[in-house]
Formats: C-alpha cells, structure tokens, sequence
C-alpha cells in the first residue's frame, strides 16, 4: 500500500527554475524538422489553445512545453507538470484534485491538488497516454469545465490554466485499440507539435555535442575539453535510440572520464563503437564524413549543401545502392534519389 505519509509530491515549477529556457533559441538544432517543430510552437505560445506535443522518449518534449509556458503570457505563473505514467490511479486523483483530511487512510492533512496550483499558469500532463480510462474520465471534465472535485470535499474548485499534453505514443492507434479516450484525444489535440527523433536530424548532433561538452565541462568543473573529427564521426554514425537525452548523458561521461583536453572515440561508451564497428559499410566511410564534417563545423557551406554532399557519400559508401543510403542515413530512398545527383 503507498504510504501518504511520506508522500510530498512535486512542486509546481516557477520562471526562477525555467530561466535556462528563456526563449526558443535555447532549444539547439538547425534541422528542417526541429525549425518546423520551434515554429509551430512559437505561434501558439502566447495563446491559450491546446497543444499536444508527441515523440520518443528523450526528444526533449517536457522542454518544448517548458519553452511555450515561457514565451506567454502566463510566464510568470507556476508552470505544473505531472508524468502521469509514473503515478498509480490513486495518487494520481489525489495529487491532480487535491484532498481533505480524512477524505481517505493516511490522508492527515487537507492538500491542494496540482490543477489548483497551475491557476493561471500552465499544465503539463506528460505520458498521458498511460493515464487509466477511468481517469481519463475525470480529466476531461476538469478539462472542460475548469473545475474539479477535491477528494472528501462538498462542492467543486475551479482554476483557469492552460494545458500541454505529452506522449511517445501514437494517441491515434491508442484510440483505435480502445485504451485512449477519443473524445479526450480530440480535446486536447488541438495543435499537435511532432518533435523528431535524433537519427532524423544528425545534422544537428555537432551542434548538440559540442553545447553538451562545454556545459558538462562548467557543471563538472573539467578543464575546457573538444571532440576530435574522429569522434564526432562515431556519434554521428549512431543510432541514438535514447535521443538527446542519451547523447547528453554520453556526453557528461566522456568529459569526466576522459584525459586531458581532447575527447576522442577511446573515450566512447563500448556500446557505442561496438554497434559503429559491425555496421560499417566500407572503410573509407571514416575518410569520407570527415569532409562533411569539416564542411559543417566550419560552416563553409549551407544546409542544403551539407544535406547534398551527405547524401552523395553516402552513395559512394554504398556503391550508389539507394535504398542502402537511405538506410544508413535514416531517411526516405525518395528523398536519396532526388537530392544525390551530381
């Protein structure tokens, strides 16, 4: 059985703690798809319309919604987020409405809930997905109306927040297998911001690196440390499956473990140079990424360049076999076709 006794629950967010996401420039990438996603959420920031934001885990969803909350009008007011996967169907009730002393075993003291401390501010019900259909039932309620029911108590409260849903899976099919409420998914899929999984935007992954090397490196008071080409190579050819938040936690590794100022692919995890070395096509992929690499890091040309001379490596690595380019690139044969001629 929990134990409410020992139970604090988390408090709301403030701007004190969301200063490091001051704006949408924050949010690191260059990636068509990533400036999409920051675009969109830019024009429905500082409105009162909901937004759901969906993609695998470790994509950076809560910081997207932490980024809106910040750029509207709401800034100034408590920011609430609520992993709903991580609570049982008892606490999350509790922990949303409120209660009363008494309203149940162990509850001593009478508690607001989580919706009456985003009055006026923002909540984030992240993994909503995984929120029982029976709360589901209750939320949308207090979705709608604005007012809900603390547990044990006479008569309703009532708090004007704003709401961003998150979730890494696919609401759509969760309808159609019936564990998602449809007239919920509805309410609150009003805009929908798709964020991009890392493998679909490694022309972002330098950018991102070295902004992890130089924050790990103040956090964990190492000496100034740079990634070698070499290892820049090994990260870009990874699959990513945690995302940034894998990349990230890679990164603050290598800073600490690794000697002196410079990180290269000896300082990787082994998980990482095993996958890079029993799928490597040919051996002089190494040879031909560092160009673009070099060509990215210098900025000596533009995106679109980058993306063209990307893809006819690519070609070359794999013997201008298409659908194995796309493969190793992680996108569509379409797009290899038109873009990869000469």
């Amino acid at each position: 059985m929990f134990d409410w006794k020992t139970y604090s629950g988390k408090r709301p967010k403030n701007m004190n703690t969301l200063k490091k996401i001051a704006s949408f420039s924050d949010l690191h990438g260059e990636s068509s798809a990533l400036r999409n996603a920051i675009s969109l959420a830019k024009k429905v920031a500082d409105t009162d319309i909901e937004a759901l934001i969906t993609g695998e885990s470790g994509t950076g969803k809560e910081l997207f919604a932490e980024a809106i909350h910040a750029n509207s009008s709401r800034r100034d007011k408590p920011l609430v987020v609520i992993n709903c996967g991580a609570l049982p169907d008892t606490l999350l009730e509790a922990e949303l409405f409120g209660y009363e002393k008494g309203a149940f075993t162990g509850a001593q003291f009478r508690r607001e809930g989580q919706l009456k401390y985003a009055d006026n501010g923002t909540l984030v019900l992240d993994e909503i997905a995984d929120m029982s259909p029976s709360m589901q039932v209750k939320v949308l309620r207090a979705i709608e109306q604005k007012e809900f029911t603390p547990l044990g108590r006479n008569g309703s409260v009532s708090s004007d927040f704003r709401l961003i849903c998150a979730t890494n899976k696919d609401l759509r099919k969760c309808v159609e297998d019936g564990t998602f409420r449809e007239d919920l998914y509805y309410r609150i899929r009003v805009v929908q911001i798709n964020l991009p999984p890392l493998r679909a935007r490694r022309e972002d992954i330098p950018l991102l690196a070295n902004h992890f090397v130089d924050r790990s490196s103040v956090e964990y008071s190492c000496e100034p440390k740079k990634l070698t080409s070499e290892a820049m190579q090994v990260l870009l050819r990874y699959s990513w499956p945690g995302n940034i938040r894998e990349l990230e936690n890679v990164i603050k590794q290598m800073v600490v473990v690794s000697d002196g100022p410079v990180i290269s692919p000896t300082d990787l995890p082994e998980e990482i140079t095993h996958q890079i070395e029993t799928c490597n096509p040919c051996s002089d992929t190494n040879e031909i990424l560092s160009k673009q690499i070099e060509r990215f890091i210098k900025k000596g040309a533009t995106k679109r360049d980058l993306d063209n001379l990307t893809i006819r490596a690519a070609l070359r690595i794999c013997k201008g076999n298409k659908t194995q380019a796309a493969k190793l690139l992680v996108i569509g044969r379409s797009t290899v076709s038109r873009r990869g001629r000469s």
